[in-house]
């Protein structure tokens, strides 16, 4: 008896907590393929995403980021 609480309790906090791993990443969005700037040049990590955004017809202004690295 003591096993199967153990057990459903095991299972109802993974749950919870994959429900909040979602969550934290509801606003997430990874872009792949960007090649990586030269080493003689530092290139703003938003204005690569702006610019993404533009090629693929999304309006986002620097506002929109929170954060992008």
């Amino acid at each position: 008896m003591e096993l199967q609480a153990t057990t459903k309790k095991v299972q109802d906090l993974s749950a919870a907590h994959n429900d909040l791993e979602q969550y934290v990443r509801r606003v997430c969005v990874e872009i792949r393929g960007i090649p990586l700037p030269s080493s003689h040049s530092k290139q703003d990590t938003n204005e690569i995403v702006l610019k993404v955004a533009n090629l693929m017809d999304v309006d986002i202004e620097d506002l929109d980021i929170s954060i992008s690295h």
